[in-house]
């Protein structure tokens, strides 16, 4: 329920409709729309050495919008040495996680001895052979980040060890 005002304007309508102009433009988010919350194919599968799950984030410089993976002590601003956490470049990641996902699905010698120690009958290893081929052969063919979210449920993230 609206009342009119009781008072003069303090500033003119025409004023008050470009500020509010200016304020819709440099918005982090348009007024009155629907946000699009874009996570990417790893939101929620990505994990840190302790299995605590990164987070997608982004930043913003100029008009470019940079989207990265976070850990949960990177978030929180701990500044303990042994509290590294994981600062990753989203589209970089989920490119060489999608790679690798093909990489091990694609595999002729590998995978049926994998999904056999799964306890697979020799027709479900058939059927499971034939799904996993049909959905790499889809993605090949679209190339969509959004077919993968479809393989690929848990990535765990762990540091090399380097030699000295």
């Amino acid at each position: 329920m609206t009342y009119p005002g009781q008072h003069e304007p303090i500033i003119e309508l025409a004023k008050w409709q470009r500020v509010q102009e200016m304020l819709n433009k440099k918005a982090a988010h348009p007024r009155g729309g629907s946000i699009n919350r874009s996570t990417g194919l790893l939101m929620g599968r990505l994990f840190d050495e302790n299995s605590e799950p990164l987070y997608s984030r982004w930043a913003k410089k100029g008009e470019l919008r940079y989207r990265y993976f976070v850990s949960r002590k990177l978030v929180r601003g701990s500044n303990k040495p042994e509290d590294r956490g994981w600062l990753l470049p989203a589209g970089r990641t989920e490119e060489a996680v999608t790679t690798a996902a093909l990489q091990i699905l694609s595999d002729r010698g590998a995978l049926p001895s994998t999904l056999k120690t799964w306890g697979l009958s020799a027709s479900e290893l058939k059927q499971a052979v034939e799904a996993i081929d049909s959905k790499v052969k889809s993605f090949r063919q679209i190339g969509m980040m959004e077919e993968s979210e479809t393989i690929i449920e848990r990535v765990e993230l762990k540091r090399a060890c380097r030699s000295p």
